[in-house]
């Protein structure tokens, strides 16, 4: 009987070395599998991922006007001021420099509003070297359907208004809603979308101007 229990003991101990094996060997070949398809995507994705933002960078600074790798010719935020969450909603953010036989063009300044009506907002706001704002793009967004998402240019011409505009074109005191006295249309059922707007543009214009000699160099 105790001879039946240990070749019983034995048997099963077996077959649960064996599952632990086929199952470590699937494990690894999976790893393998998800690795190898990894190492075979990932420079599409990479690629698809520098278009696109290439494209959206090249909606403000056309190609014609930098011979520069804008994508790549970035300086970060933090390494200006370490309190430039202050203009720029957060303390990290990408300058992408478009320049010209060496020359500074403009400098697309990611910006984020940590609350817009419905989150947070980022956008990319270009800026010539000689403070005039070439546009303004927004990168993503959970403002209201059909109110605040009209920020998109797609959806609304609203965000074109701040192209040509400078620190100078209105006055500093002007970058607010024509219902608070300024300058700006709000969007109709959007006015809080529309003054965190306007003034996160108006900051890193500000951002721009104090750091022109760090940024432009």
């Amino acid at each position: 009987m105790l001879n039946h229990k240990l070749l019983y003991n034995k048997l099963l101990h077996n077959k649960l070395l064996h599952s632990a094996l086929l199952l470590g060997t699937f494990t690894l070949v999976c790893i393998g599998f998800v690795a190898m398809v990894h190492q075979i995507t990932q420079p599409l994705i990479n690629k698809n991922s520098y278009n696109y933002l290439l494209k959206r960078l090249e909606e403000l600074v056309p190609a014609d006007l930098v011979d520069n790798d804008i994508v790549n010719d970035i300086l970060d935020s933090i390494a200006i001021d370490s309190n430039a969450k202050k203009w720029l909603g957060k303390s990290s953010n990408r300058i992408y420099r478009g320049r010209k036989q060496g020359k500074p063009v403009a400098a697309i300044i990611n910006t984020f509003i940590p609350h817009g009506y419905g989150g947070p907002i980022q956008l990319l706001v270009a800026v010539q070297h000689d403070g005039i704002l070439r546009g303004v793009r927004v990168l993503s967004h959970k403002e209201t359907p059909g109110l605040g998402d009209r920020i998109e240019e797609t959806k609304s011409p609203w965000i074109l208004s701040f192209t040509g505009k400078s620190l100078q074109n209105p006055p500093r005191q002007s970058w607010q809603v024509q219902k608070d006295g300024g300058e700006f249309d709000q969007l109709t059922g959007a006015t809080i979308t529309s003054r965190v707007m306007i003034r996160a543009i108006r900051d890193t214009l500000i951002f721009a101007e104090h750091y022109k000699s760090d940024i432009y160099r």
